[in-house]
């Protein structure tokens, strides 16, 4: 039997990507599938161009083919059999294999050859299902990538190429909000300024009457969308996306030093409430309270207990810096075990399973050993209990390493921008716990599922 190998460069499957030794990939793998096979490669069909439309070697395969000077095709994916996939089963099935030329895919190990019509047919229908599955997929994916008007930020326009460009009749607004800070401005002096003067708040365009809010100015102030970057979740993954920045990193870097993270100069309406029924007095359980001292500086406080190193005042702007900076801590670590491959995610699972089985196993061995002597009903009963903590760990392993993870989905795909909202606060951390030593501790939320990772 004589076989000829077809190699294009080019893909019609659109979620696949084209390495730069794509050819030598095909090439080698084709070859190793004929070895096993016991076939022998007789020739070999090109078309190298990275144009999807390129089929200067497949015609000629196909006019060779029709001469018989072979009697296999073999490819290393059905999707690079050709243009597109209706042209691949018009010459495979439709021309070849009614002229008794088979076909062979490595991808799928398929071999036409003593193949019914029905079951090449079944094959190709399958084939294109997957494709088209990948063609709705890519268009969600190019869909959730474009921006938005959502995406806007103040200072910025969308324009109909999707990208966001500087807005000059905002910019000069924004830059005026970071050297107001920097020149000493409170949030609600450059709220007040602004609204004096008539300028309207980011919803102008919709609301003429709109009015500037302190966290509408903290959120300025503290996004790096101004400095040239920031992050959006598409299909679950976070994106860093690149833009023309407003402010200087110098100016920025500054205000982010200036400004009090708890927003002593704000009142009620700023981050002085972020993590109120957060903090909590380590032995006792008891929230701690927030007070402002003569200087409008905002801080915890408990009557009864006290902390060594704050003598009962803790201030705000410490607790947010550790709370933040743990957060980004818990992110990292997230994202790194995401980028874990599946198949290291499933040794360390089965690491420890196998440890759980052995634990589990001991206790099989010691029931039995309470049956030969004591009543066996009450050892069953006992028994009971602790076979089902067994089999809910067993379960809840299985969803600790994997995408499930709901520690790994909460904060891998959390956006720290957003930790000015109140809401977005509280959705990720659990407590932080204040220690009569002075230690500061911080309980992330779904923490089970991390301790679970951490075995």
């Amino acid at each position: 039997m004589t076989a000829v190998a077809y190699i294009r460069m080019s893909t019609c499957h659109p979620l696949r990507q084209i390495p730069a030794n794509h050819i030598t990939q095909q090439s080698d793998r084709i070859k190793a599938y004929a070895k096993r096979k016991g076939w022998k490669i007789a020739a070999r069909y090109c078309d190298r161009k990275h144009d999807s439309a390129e089929c200067t070697a497949f015609e000629q395969m196909v006019e060779d083919g029709l001469q018989r000077k072979f009697d296999m095709v073999i490819v290393d994916s059905i999707f690079g059999a050709g243009m597109d996939l209706e042209s691949v089963k018009r010459v495979l099935l439709q021309a070849f294999h009614h002229a008794g030329i088979s076909f062979a895919v490595v991808e799928d190990d398929f071999a036409s050859r003593e193949k019914s019509i029905a079951e090449i047919e079944a094959y190709f229908q399958r084939a294109d299902l997957e494709l088209q599955k990948a063609i709705i997929q890519k268009r969600n994916i190019e869909k959730s990538q474009r921006l938005q008007w959502s995406d806007i930020k103040y200072g910025y326009r969308l324009l109909d190429s999707g990208e966001l460009a500087i807005d000059m009749r905002t910019a000069p607004i924004v830059q005026r909000m970071y050297q107001m800070r920097l020149s000493g401005k409170t949030l609600s002096q450059i709220a007040s300024t602004l609204n004096e003067e008539g300028i309207p708040g980011p919803r102008g365009d919709r609301k003429p009457d709109s009015k500037w809010k302190l966290e509408t100015i903290h959120r300025i102030l503290h996004s790096t969308a101004y400095v040239g970057y920031w992050y959006k979740t598409v299909q679950g993954k976070q994106v860093r996306l690149e833009l023309e920045p407003i402010v200087s990193k110098e100016d920025y870097d500054a205000v982010q030093r200036i400004c009090a993270p708890s927003g002593s100069d704000t009142g009620s309406q700023e981050k002085n409430n972020l993590m109120v029924s957060l903090v909590v007095y380590e032995s006792s359980g008891k929230v701690l309270k927030t007070k402002k001292n003569c200087s409008g500086e905002r801080y915890f406080y408990d009557k009864l207990n006290w902390v060594v190193g704050y003598d009962r005042h803790i201030p705000c702007d410490v607790i947010q810096r550790i709370a933040v900076a743990a957060l980004e801590n818990e992110c990292r670590l997230a994202r790194d075990m995401e980028k874990l491959l599946p198949e290291e995610l499933d040794i360390r699972k089965q690491e420890v399973l196998t440890k759980l089985r052995e634990e589990m196993r001991c206790q099989l061995e010691y029931v039995a050993n309470a049956l030969k002597t004591e009543n066996n009903s009450r050892v069953v009963l006992d028994s009971e209990p602790i076979f089902q903590t067994f089999m809910e760990t067993a379960n809840d392993i299985e969803i600790a390493f994997s995408q499930k993870n709901p520690w790994i989905r909460l904060y891998a795909n959390l956006e720290l921008d957003s930790l000015d909202s109140n809401l977005a606060f509280r959705h990720c951390i659990e407590k932080i716990e204040v220690c009569r030593d002075g230690r500061i501790l911080f309980v992330p939320k779904e923490e089970k599922w991390k301790q679970l990772l951490s075995q």
